[in-house]
């Protein structure tokens, strides 16, 4: 979830008591810096050897020590712009974000930017539309890895609970995808998302997407892919921290064969979840600028049918958070992204 679906989440509440926003442009910038360690900086193949099959015989060949994963440490630096425009009842959405990770090896180190404008019709009203659209680009090793242009379109509806506030909603959404490196595995992605989002103390965001990526051109290795996924999100506090905890669950399944050389051409199947859970507290360091400490740790697990597709990994961080401007409190009330470029590729 990036800083601006938690800028839409704030919005999540109740038409009869959400204000209009004040006219003009404001805007909220943040910065955080981390270090910690990964158990798979390069997202390798947990398999130390890989069995290639031929018509006549399997062949096992071990892995090469630069193909296997590599633990270590990192740091992590990200930067955050978000501009919040009201236009009478309608509302403009816009994000910069960059994430930048350094580690002792050229070939494990990224740098991720994405750019968000969402347009809300109204935000107080019962019902409302919300168009969206995306860019990514990945650079991983210092090469250009990934980029993608997404729109959406979505209708939201309100409902209420007593003292909980949900919003529904579903919709379409349309992905170019594109591996400057490996051009046959560039995509067109076609799918319906629905998204549900409550508010009480805490929040709860839940997310199912299923669609289809349609290669670019014949011959990518398995063709058509059937791509599903399902996301849950929990904000609450306790023990006097702020926290977030975030389940992920992706498929996928290629309609033909991936390769003669790998199960005897079987179509490859893909089950990929993720556990990420974020705390944080304020800090009263007004020497340092109040800067928020935050901690994470996360668990990823990639199950397949094809040995040469299976990873694992997990990872620690802590660092540290400002936003400005603070609120009033002097709190910088901002949350990091939980995405990660392990995800895009």
């Amino acid at each position: 979830q990036t800083l601006i679906d938690g800028q839409l989440l704030a919005l999540q509440k109740p038409p009869a008591t959400d204000p209009a926003p004040a006219a003009g442009l404001s805007t909220r910038t943040v910065f955080s810096q981390s270090f910690g360690a990964d158990s798979n900086l390069n997202n390798a193949i947990t398999a130390t050897n890989v069995t290639l099959t031929y018509p006549d015989a399997d062949l096992d060949l071990p892995l090469a020590k630069a193909y296997q994963p590599q633990a270590g440490g990192a740091t992590t630096t990200v930067l955050q712009w978000t501009g919040l425009v009201p236009q009478g009842q309608h509302i403009w959405l816009l994000q910069a974000e960059g994430h930048a990770r350094h580690t002792a090896r050229q070939t494990t180190r990224y740098q991720q930017a994405e750019l968000h404008a969402t347009w809300l019709q109204n935000p107080q009203a019962a019902e409302q539309w919300i168009g969206r659209a995306d860019y990514t680009q990945l650079h991983w090793g210092g090469k250009k890895l990934y980029n993608s242009e997404r729109l959406g379109l979505q209708r939201q509806w309100v409902h209420a609970f007593d003292a909980t506030s949900c919003r529904t909603a579903a919709g379409l959404e349309l992905e170019n995808r594109r591996y400057p490196g490996s051009s046959t595995l560039d995509g067109l992605y076609r799918g319906a998302v629905v998204t549900v989002v409550c508010q009480q103390q805490g929040s709860l965001n839940f997310q199912l997407r299923t669609g289809l990526d349609q290669p670019h051109r014949a011959g990518r290795v398995g063709g058509q892919q059937r791509q599903s996924e399902a996301r849950a999100q929990w904000q609450f506090k306790a023990c006097g921290n702020q926290w977030v905890a975030e389940y992920s669950l992706q498929l996928q399944q290629d309609a033909s064969g991936y390769s003669p050389l790998l199960s005897r051409n079987a179509a490859r199947r893909i089950v990929r979840q993720a556990l990420r859970l974020e705390t944080s507290r304020q800090l009263d360091w007004p020497a340092f600028g109040d800067p928020q400490w935050f901690a994470s740790a996360d668990i990823a697990r990639q199950a397949s049918n094809l040995q040469a597709f299976v990873t694992s990994r997990k990872a620690v961080q802590t660092g540290l958070r400002w936003a400005w401007p603070r609120d009033a409190a002097g709190r910088n009330g901002a949350k990091t992204s939980g995405k990660v470029a392990d995800e895009e590729h």
